[in-house]
């Protein structure tokens, strides 16, 4: 019996593509994130600690306290909260329980006496005035001007006057030498007494040309310094008249002053005066309320008030505190502003009453008082008084 072999065929169905398992990349995806996460956490971490450091602190604006020199009970207020104050302003009005003479003596006094100061310095400053010539000044030795006209620009550019004139004698004097010596030789070359003097007198002709262009650079230069001296003396002498003005006007405002304290004294009323230019910050007292004599009444900012941030940092900081040093501040609305370290203070608490044990302070910490760096800085950091701010500086 034969056996047949017969071809086979395999037959099969296409296979579909296998489906991509969208969880497993999404769960990796998942872990290394949160694995990068971490480690950019650590990498932030550390750098912050090594890099920087950073303190929280306290915005503070400097206020002007106004304390009663009476007793008394507040009858009028002329003024309401963030008005502009002026100097010598009249405040409040205090009704006072009795005639306090002696208070209002001694305030009386006190104007007097500041008028009659000023007053002399005003006569002062008329006299100076009067003295002075703008023309001779300038070329009068320094110990001839006035104090009030001396200032560093001008010590700098009389200095300078003084070193160019010794310069300019050197010159003339090698010019002088130069020109005997040029004499002599071309008196030589006429007679024939010197051979193979060319060179010699190029040389010279060269270093006379030399000398005249320094001569006369010079002599320009020492014009020019000697116009700007005149200018910075007319310049204190506008100076001086400005001044002259205002002592005037504090005078006049100190008249009225007194003839107002000499009115209050005929009767039981006490206005209170503002002794500077600013805003008010804060009432203490209002009508009705009785206010003792030395209780403080109201605050005002000054126009130039200091403003200052108190930052208090770990003891371990105290070797990157430098007085001088830049630090960088962020305000709670998020503006950004710079300012530099004044002073610092150790041993230091940001709490009234730091904890205790047997008497001693468990924890001390480094305060330093920051201030702007500028101008408008200054102006910035004055709407967050009496706000929290982060502090950092660089280690």
């Amino acid at each position: 019996m034969k056996l047949r072999t017969k071809k086979s065929f395999f037959k099969t169905l296409p296979e579909e593509k296998p489906k991509k398992r969208v969880s497993i990349k999404i769960s990796s995806l998942l872990y290394f994130g949160f694995l990068f996460g971490i480690v950019l956490y650590i990498v932030i971490y550390t750098g912050k600690h090594y890099m920087y450091l950073e303190a929280k602190g306290f915005v503070e604006l400097e206020k002007y306290l106004i304390k009663s020199e009476v007793n008394g009970k507040v009858s009028q207020s002329y003024i309401q909260h963030g008005n502009k104050i002026s100097k010598n302003q009249a405040l409040i009005q205090l009704k006072t329980d009795a005639r306090q003479p002696t208070a209002m003596m001694n305030e009386i006094l006190k104007t007097k006496k500041n008028i009659a100061k000023k007053l002399s310095d005003l006569s002062l400053l008329q006299n100076t005035l009067r003295q002075m010539k703008v023309k001779t000044l300038s070329k009068l030795p320094l110990k001839n001007y006035p104090a009030i006209l001396v200032t560093p620009e001008l010590l700098k550019t009389k200095k300078n006057i003084s070193l160019k004139k010794a310069e300019l004698v050197l010159l003339k004097q090698r010019m002088k030498a130069t020109n005997q010596e040029f004499a002599t030789l071309s008196h030589f070359r006429l007679l024939e007494l010197r051979k193979n003097t060319r060179n010699y007198f190029e040389k010279l002709t060269t270093e006379k040309t030399e000398l005249n262009y320094k001569i006369k650079g010079l002599e320009t230069h020492i014009r020019y310094l000697e116009h700007y001296l005149a200018d910075l003396v007319d310049a204190g002498i506008i100076s001086l008249k400005s001044k002259i003005d205002n002592l005037k006007n504090e005078i006049a405002s100190l008249k009225k002053y007194q003839n107002e304290l000499a009115n209050q004294k005929k009767s039981n009323v006490h206005n209170v005066f503002s002794p500077v230019d600013g805003n008010l910050y804060q009432i203490y007292k209002r009508l009705d309320e009785y206010v003792a004599q030395g209780e403080v009444i109201l605050a005002l900012i000054e126009k130039q008030a200091a403003i200052r941030i108190s930052a208090y940092f770990n003891v371990k900081a105290l070797t990157y505190l430098i007085i001088g040093k830049q630090a960088d501040i962020s305000f709670p609305d998020g503006v950004t502003g710079k300012g530099a370290i004044a002073k610092i203070f150790s041993s230091a608490s940001p709490y009234v009453e730091p904890l205790t044990k047997n008497y001693i302070p468990i924890e001390t910490s480094i305060k330093a008082e920051i201030i702007p760096i500028n101008e408008i800085e200054r102006t910035k950091w004055q709407k967050y008084d009496q706000m929290y701010v982060k502090v950092r500086l660089n280690k």
